[in-house]
């Protein structure tokens, strides 16, 4: 849920002598509160344990709307599953997808996919396999 293309313009703002506003960037200031920011942003407090086979993972995620001065209240187009317990043999097993919408329905395909994901393995390939056109 990000964009290598990012990368030059995350360590310009870092250097100290450009303004926090982005401005020696040619970018335009932020027209969001750090409220409305944080609003857009969807992320557990802290990170989540899970044990499988003997060994524990710890995970977590993050996902951030967009901005689009033309469509303000535009959804997040990318969503995510964990599945912790995950086909037969569900104590061994756990499931973590990212669905990337794009498009004028891009959060619709997302959710669906997301949606419609079984616990059976070859019923969640198969299914994966059709929806990748949406």
């Amino acid at each position: 849920m990000g964009c290598n293309n990012t990368k030059p313009l995350e360590q310009a703002a870092q250097n100290p002598r450009n303004s926090s506003n982005g401005n020696n960037l040619g970018m335009k200031p932020n027209p969001l509160t750090e409220q409305e920011l944080q609003m857009r942003i969807d992320c557990p407090k802290q990170s989540q344990s899970l044990e499988l086979g003997g060994v524990t993972f710890r995970y977590a995620w993050v996902s951030q709307r967009g901005y689009y001065p033309e469509s303000p209240d535009k959804d997040n187009q990318d969503t995510y599953l964990i599945s912790p317990s995950f086909g037969a043999t569900s104590e061994q097993q756990a499931f973590f997808a990212v669905f990337d919408g794009h498009g004028k329905d891009g959060h619709h395909c997302a959710r669906f996919a997301r949606d419609h994901v079984s616990d059976t393995p070859h019923h969640t390939l198969t299914l994966l396999r059709v929806t990748r056109h949406c």
